[in-house]
């Protein structure tokens, strides 16, 4: 009864008003989506960042690990500089992922637990070369190895975090390849870590007869 007291200018104000109202609230709905949409991808271009930046750890101490295979096999000051050069490729790695960590995922106490495998196990990694700088190379891929597989395991848990699906099956796919990669490298590593220890062997027997031989002229 009410709407037939109404003029027809009263109507159509009233009309347009719904329908402005009607228009506004999917407007909201859309915006609303549209920023969820916007807040999720900018979220995955921070997770590939790390992803990326954690895979690059891996591979540089994996090339790390096989140059300082290669020098404990064969000791000379080309094998050393290849494997000072490249350790300061994998240092620069790390510091990536620091300042990463620090600017992007500062808040993100999920991210740290993550990553906190990896970064517990860098902080011997000084010990490591320390040892192999003394030619004492027994431990060094033993944790490379473990290193690269931390690392990996690490970029496997931050791909399942990403959202895009066609993102994360490429992310994954890369994965694989990384992860065939540090088995073919941990083949390799393992041949030249076995020579060393032979040649190892060698001088410590070379060592011990020369010894028993001059207390015998004694």
């Amino acid at each position: 009864m009410a709407l037939k007291k109404l003029s027809v200018l009263q109507l159509t104000i009233l009309g347009t008003a719904c329908l402005f109202i009607s228009i506004m609230f999917l407007a909201y709905k859309d915006i609303s989506a549209s920023r969820d949409v916007l807040s999720s991808a900018n979220r995955d271009i921070k997770l590939v960042t790390i992803i990326t930046a954690v895979e690059r750890v891996a591979h540089h101490h994996a090339v790390e690990r096989g140059l300082t295979a290669g020098f404990l096999g064969n000791p000379s000051d080309a094998s050393r500089n290849k494997v000072i050069s490249q350790r300061k490729k994998a240092d620069a790695a790390v510091e990536k992922v620091n300042s990463i960590m620090d600017s992007d995922w500062s808040e993100s106490p999920s991210i740290s637990v993550i990553l906190s495998p990896v970064l517990a196990l860098l902080n011997e990694k000084a010990e490591v070369r320390k040892q192999v700088d003394e030619a004492n190379g027994k431990h060094a891929f033993t944790y490379y190895s473990n290193l690269n597989k931390r690392a990996l395991n690490a970029t496997n848990a931050l791909t399942m975090l990403v959202n895009a699906p066609d993102a994360k099956r490429a992310l994954s796919q890369a994965l694989l390849f990384a992860q065939a990669k540090e088995k073919m490298g941990q083949r390799r590593g393992n041949v030249l870590l076995t020579e060393y220890c032979c040649l190892y062997a060698l001088f410590i027997r070379f060592c011990v007869f020369t010894l028993v031989l001059f207390k015998r002229e004694e």
